[in-house]
């Protein structure tokens, strides 16, 4: 993994690293702890149904909270299902992309 050096390297500069598409997202954030990850962009695939998925929702907390005690902003990305917008907010997701945002009046 190059990022770390990377990261060191350019971060002083005002570059944010991240990580898009992550799909052990966990235990990505417990490897990348301290190594100068910024943010990370889970793969909508691996929160489709969360409104309605106890077992997803309860993991997908625990990215969360691990996010919160690593200082990373937490994205998720691809939301498919507006239905999944309320749970990601709740349990503390930073922002969504994905075709379940729209621009108002759009």
């Amino acid at each position: 993994q190059a990022w770390p050096a990377a990261a060191a390297r350019w971060k002083p500069m005002g570059v944010r690293f991240g990580l898009g598409g992550a799909k052990e997202s966990l235990q990505t954030l417990l490897d990348a702890k301290g190594k100068g990850l910024d943010f990370l962009k889970v793969d909508g695939r691996f929160l489709r149904g969360i409104h309605q998925d106890t077992r997803l929702a309860e993991y997908a907390g625990q990215v969360v909270a691990t996010a919160r005690s690593s200082g990373v902003t937490l994205y998720a990305e691809g939301i498919s299902q507006v239905e999944d917008l309320p749970a990601l907010w709740r349990l503390g997701f930073d922002g969504a992309t994905g075709p379940a945002i729209t621009r108002p009046g759009g």
